[in-house]
């Protein structure tokens, strides 16, 4: 499909198996069409630009859609130039970025807004499940995990000024050469956000995050544990600032600390299967810089509950309840149901493991 200043609405289509020369394999978006597509499937399309999907100064709404094994050069499932599409409950799975940047997602000089979006086992040079370049989306409630690069970015790739706004991510189980979960250079300065890295690897440098070039992300209420070889990498004179998160291996800032986070469950051979919550004793549950309530338009979390599930009084002062963040991507909540030993929402044999070991443990004693 070519829409040329067009604005179609398309809904439950399929896109499969079709190619372009150059442009949007399975939909090509030129010169301010603004379409509205949901519920649609981009499977096994090819171009140069934007295997499933490429936006050229355009700007769609994107809803509850699939891009799964679209391969191009530039944004395997997607390709947006010049253009700042709505992205929203949308899943990235399987695509390829051959010899180029964005597996999942590629986005040059625009400011596209993607929410609730998955991007899995996504592939390419730069950018396994998204690279920008430039580009400043706003990347909020998404995970990406299982994605590789072969050089930069296993997760997320951000270059040439490029400033992503990352709120409420997990990047697991991403690969790559240099950044592992995310790669940052020449002058890119994203701003990270309850974020969670964990299981990410890196070649040489930088499971977690690496930054090159001039680039200084500012990391804030965060979790980077369990990456290889480590967190953090600064390649250069500029440090990224990192505040109230929970690095191992430590780094310098104000309420940062270096200790087992206690997810639930991070033992999991397949990363996908990883549950990234918080237990009932982690340290960086009510760790983090409530001052972000402030500037939080809907304080949610990855799964989309309230922040500051705990509300603490403070007696004698007068200024009544304090409210504390979490770090990471999760918001501890315990469910309150009988049996949810260790508070995931769901009662299994999980927690029936953690009761019969609470139970030999007091029988050895």
């Amino acid at each position: 499909m070519y829409n040329y200043q067009s604005s179609p609405t398309v809904t439950n289509c399929l896109f499969t198996e079709n190619s372009a020369k150059t442009d949007g394999g399975g939909m090509y978006n030129y010169n301010n069409s603004t379409q509205t597509v949901s519920n649609c499937t981009f499977s096994g399309n090819s171009a140069r630009y934007g295997g499933g999907m490429y936006n050229y100064n355009s700007s769609p709404t994107v809803t509850d859609c699939m891009f799964s094994g679209n391969s191009a050069e530039y944004g395997g499932g997607m390709g947006n130039l010049y253009s700042s599409p709505n992205v929203t409950n949308c899943e990235f799975l399987n695509n390829d970025a051959i010899g180029g940047d964005g597996g999942g997602m590629m986005n040059g000089h625009g400011s596209p807004t993607v929410i609730n979006c998955a991007f899995e086992n996504n592939t390419a040079t730069l950018g396994g499940g998204m690279c920008n370049f430039p580009s400043s989306p706003m990347v909020t409630n998404c995970m990406f995990s299982g994605n590789s690069a072969e050089y930069d970015g296993g997760g997320m790739s951000n270059w040439d000024k490029s400033n992503p706004t990352v709120t409420n991510c997990t990047f697991v189980g991403n690969s790559a050469r240099y950044g592992g979960g995310m790669g940052n250079y020449l002058y890119s300065n994203p701003m990270v956000t309850n974020c969670t890295f964990s299981g990410n690897t890196a070649n040489e440098y930088s499971g977690g995050m690496y930054n090159n070039y001039n680039s200084s992300p500012t990391v804030t209420n965060c979790i980077l544990w369990g990456d290889e070889p480590n967190e953090i990498y600064d390649h250069g004179t500029r440090i990224t600032t990192v505040n109230y998160s929970d690095i191992q291996g430590g780094w310098f800032g104000m309420g940062n600390i270096d200790v087992d986070p206690c997810f639930v469950d991070a033992n999991n051979p397949d990363p996908n299967l990883w549950n990234l919550r918080l237990k009932p004793d982690s340290p960086c549950i009510d760790a983090g810089d409530s001052t972000l309530l402030l500037t939080l338009p809907v304080p949610l979390d990855l799964d989309g509950n309230v922040r500051c599930f705990d509300v603490v009084a403070i007696p004698n002062t007068g200024s009544g309840p304090l409210e504390f963040l979490d770090m990471g991507a999760y918001e501890f909540q315990c469910s309150g149901i009988a049996g949810d030993v260790n508070c995931d929402g769901v009662v299994d044999f999980k927690d029936l493991a953690i009761l019969c070991g609470n139970w030999l443990a007091r029988t050895e004693s």
